[in-house]
């Protein structure tokens, strides 16, 4: 780190009495805010640095004075990051509570709604890669811990530098129903989480707990999938309404979405449903980039004559990869 990096974290530890010495059992010091991000959820964002200055992570802050409600909402998203490991998950190193806020520590990630307000080359790819990288996580969520995360959109989803999407957001994440453990977050706090109301599902709306109960699992998140490629491709929902207009949103992808956004929750298509719809041959998920990077992430479990012949072709896709 630059002398005058170390100089402005350092500042900016002091300054806002975080990181460091000042939050007990918490060895991070926060930089910049990303003041573009504040609104869009509970916390304040911010870059940040291990109190030894070795490592780079982002700090999720919630301040406390905003309320009992907001605060419960906040120590479920910390308990279940904690809790919930997946490589498509945001991956949580370490976290605290004191009397007045609470502060979640991550790999070094920036929100995604910061990423497609950028100008992107290969956004198209990227876009395609992410959404596989989330649907793969609520599959996770929803199938193998048997939660409901319920509050999927493009605040809830952070870019690695390597550009993956990994998803965040947890502060809804709950257990279905009556099982052991569950007290259904998702009934009770919605009305906290910034935007929540413009991209509700049908049957939060209308509190119809016991059909969401007992449909399929991920019924509730395919909802929000269909809120999230909508913000992909055409910007921030004001009402779900707005989910009905094609607008951007490309013509292979289209008829997933409209599945995903089926207002009777026993046919609507799941996380888990959409990755397996679309990998079919010629689906939305089935191009040449995903498959490259659905290989890589698993090469260590390949034969050495399929490793050969993956790196073999590559010379003849590579050239329209994102760079």
């Amino acid at each position: 780190m630059s002398g005058l990096s170390s100089y402005l974290f350092s500042t900016l530890s002091k300054v806002g009495g975080l990181g460091g010495s000042g939050v007990p059992d918490f060895p991070y010091t926060l930089g910049a805010k990303f003041d573009e991000f504040s609104g869009r959820t509970l916390w304040e964002v911010h870059a940040a640095q291990s109190s030894d200055g070795k490592h780079e992570a982002t700090v999720f802050v919630f301040d406390k004075a905003r309320g009992p409600s907001f605060t419960s909402v906040a120590q479920n998203s910390l308990k279940r990051l904690r809790t919930l490991r997946h490589p498509s998950m945001l991956r949580y190193l370490a976290g605290a509570e004191t009397a007045d806020a609470i502060y979640i520590a991550t790999e070094p990630v920036v929100p995604l709604a910061l990423e497609l307000a950028a100008d992107r080359s290969g956004a198209d790819e990227l876009t395609r890669w992410g959404l596989y990288r989330v649907s793969e996580a609520l599959r996770f969520v929803n199938e193998d811990c048997k939660l409901v995360h319920a509050n999927v959109s493009v605040s809830s989803v952070f870019v690695t530098k390597a550009g993956e999407w990994k998803l965040g957001g947890l502060e809804l994440a709950d257990a279905v129903g009556a099982q052991e453990g569950g007290q259904q977050v998702y009934r009770h706090f919605t009305s906290v989480v910034p935007g929540y109301a413009a991209r509700m599902a049908p049957e939060v709306e209308a509190q119809d707990w016991a059909r969401l109960e007992q449909g399929k699992a991920g019924a509730l998140d395919g909802w929000g999938m269909a809120c999230l490629i909508h913000e992909c491709f055409n910007g921030d929902l004001s009402s779900a309404s707005q989910m009905q207009t094609q607008g951007q949103i490309p013509a292979q992808l289209w008829p997933l979405h409209q599945r995903l956004r089926t207002a009777d929750v026993r046919r609507r298509m799941t996380p888990a449903e959409f990755l397996q719809a679309g990998q079919r041959a010629n689906g939305y998920l089935d191009s040449s980039f995903v498959r490259a990077c659905r290989f890589i992430e698993n090469v260590a479990m390949k034969e050495d004559d399929e490793r050969s012949e993956f790196f073999a072709g590559l010379d003849a896709t590579i050239s329209g990869f994102p760079a």
